[in-house]
């Protein structure tokens, strides 16, 4: 019984070491992948060509509300607010094609990180939370107003806003001051 043991546990160990690859093949293998990797072309991030199409911006949604309270979704300007219109704009929202009127238009521009400062209001992306994004995504989810409550981990790309922590590269500065 133990030569069986012995002679199972030898071919076991013999099978085991015979398909291991020495360290030279490994890193031959390693080098391979590297030149393939330096020589592949450069891929774009996802935060590259994420933004509003020309003529795009952020118009409310839904009524009632105040600037801030609001909803905000990206539309075209079909009518511009006057006092014809009741200081309202006629709109062509992007992600639903849906032809409204709307409350407030808030023209904005991509966040920088060194423009950010805590109390600052920004507006945030339903998925300003997550690293990735499709431009789908970016142009016809909601947007909200929130206030900047820590910018400690601006360092990582980040700030916290209204006590969540969300990726600057998402975020978007009104162009005119809100408050």
């Amino acid at each position: 019984m133990r030569k069986v043991f012995f002679i199972l546990t030898a071919l076991a160990l013999f099978f085991i070491f015979s398909g291991c690859e020495t360290m030279d093949t490994v890193l031959k293998g390693a080098e391979v992948v590297g030149d393939i990797t330096d020589k592949a072309p450069a891929k774009a991030t996802p935060v590259t060509g994420l933004d509003f199409k020309k003529g795009e911006v952020l118009c409310s949604y839904s009524e009632g509300r105040s600037l801030v309270e609001s909803t905000y979704y990206v539309a075209k300007i079909l009518t511009p607010a006057s006092s014809a219109t009741k200081n309202q704009a006629e709109v062509l929202f992007v992600g639903s094609g849906k032809k409204a009127w709307s409350e407030f238009v808030v023209p904005s521009h991509k966040a920088s990180e060194k423009k950010l400062k805590l109390g600052m209001l920004v507006l945030h992306h339903t998925w300003a939370t997550s690293d990735q994004m499709s431009a789908d995504d970016y142009r016809k989810e909601y947007w909200r107003f929130g206030r900047i409550s820590s910018t400690d981990e601006l360092f990582k790309g980040k700030v916290e806003v209204n006590g969540k922590s969300m990726f600057v590269k998402w975020l978007r500065v009104p162009d005119k001051p809100v408050e």
